[in-house]
């Protein structure tokens, strides 16, 4: 998974907690709470049926985020440019911090794993929900529309709400599957010709 994103997310708030949100008419606004909870533990616990998580190798990053507020996706490849472009048009009006989650296909043209089927050539997403935790401080995060501005409270009790069944000693993660592909020395291969054809793209 990676992520495409405004500046790092603030870690300074408000008085009561939350960073306030500034965004206009029909961008994405995100509000956060300062928080001491699991990420991992806050993900085990939520209802949403779409759930992610990602944390970086030094592990100064973790992420989980769960729902969708919005997505940018297609089943054919039109080019990076066409998803990029449609993006940055969402983050260049949103509020700081609000970050696009997903991948694109290396090869469209070759046959999608199974696990990739149903995310078609390209797929990224806003999520509704996110728990942040970077460099010692934890973050939950609400993103939603300038019109939900009035319904905002119950969002963010349903953010802040514990989980109801699992506590943060019962999480246990289970990789359903681990395979590099293709493997080191193809994916080495690919890069190589990759910089080869940005060096001299009329080859």
């Amino acid at each position: 998974m990676s992520d495409v994103a405004s500046p790092p997310l603030p870690h300074t708030a408000t008085g009561n907690g939350q960073t306030p949100s500034s965004c206009g008419d029909g961008s994405i606004c995100r509000v956060e709470v300062a928080t001491q909870i699991d990420p991992l533990a806050w993900l085990a616990g939520r209802p949403e049926g779409e759930l992610c998580f990602w944390a970086d190798r030094d592990g100064r990053e973790e992420i989980a985020a769960a729902g969708i507020l919005t997505e940018v996706a297609g089943n054919t490849a039109p080019g990076a440019a066409v998803w990029m472009e449609r993006i940055a048009a969402h983050l260049e009006a949103a509020d700081e911090g609000v970050r696009f989650y997903g991948g694109t296909r290396f090869d469209p043209q070759a046959p999608a794993a199974p696990e990739w089927r149903t995310l078609g050539a390209y797929r990224f997403v806003v999520p509704r929900f996110e728990a942040v935790r970077r460099d010692g401080n934890t973050l939950l995060a609400c993103n939603f529309r300038a019109s939900e501005r009035d319904g905002l409270a119950a969002l963010l009790d349903d953010l802040q709400r514990p989980p109801a069944t699992v506590a943060e000693r019962e999480v246990q993660v289970r990789l359903r599957r681990d395979a590099d592909e293709p493997h080191r020395a193809g994916w080495e291969t690919l890069v190589r010709t990759a910089l080869t054809a940005i060096d001299d793209p009329a080859d």
